[in-house]
């Protein structure tokens, strides 16, 4: 679980199937009204995170492990968006077929397909008001 954010919930990520192909939509909720932010995706998972700002990183970087933004201007592979006065994020870059949330490609931001069978894991980095930064829950997809 991702710790509170300066809203007092913690950011909440949900990861939703589209259809019976490879397609993922994120959507995060709960997050701190104004803030912007952007998701992440790794090869792997680390319990307890490595604490950065007020959360924790729970996806892990090291050994062969790969970590990677969504956060690539001009790009499919960017999902910048901001927190609704709901704390609903909001896609500010139009990678979602809605206003809300992103649409995983099926590329990753280190250009290596997704693979059918293959895990990957995501969690949302985002600022909080009080000039540092949080993270949501983690989520774990097997495409």
């Amino acid at each position: 679980p991702g710790n509170p954010n300066s809203s007092g919930l913690a950011t909440k990520l949900m990861g939703t199937r589209r259809n019976a192909s490879q397609s993922l939509y994120l959507d995060a909720v709960q997050g701190p009204v104004g803030q912007f932010g952007y998701m992440l995706v790794g090869t792997a998972a680390q319990s307890p995170g490595m604490l950065l700002g007020a959360g924790e990183l729970c996806l892990s970087a090291s050994g062969s492990n790969r970590l990677g933004r969504y956060n690539q201007s001009g790009s499919g592979l960017n999902s910048i968006g901001r927190f609704d006065s709901l704390g609903r994020f909001v896609n500010l870059v139009g990678t979602s077929t809605g206003d809300f949330g992103f649409d995983v490609p099926l590329v990753t931001p280190w250009v290596a397909p997704i693979l059918s069978g293959q895990t990957l894991y995501f969690q949302m980095w985002h600022r909080d008001v009080n000039a540092t930064s949080n993270l949501s829950n983690g989520v774990e997809v097997t495409f």
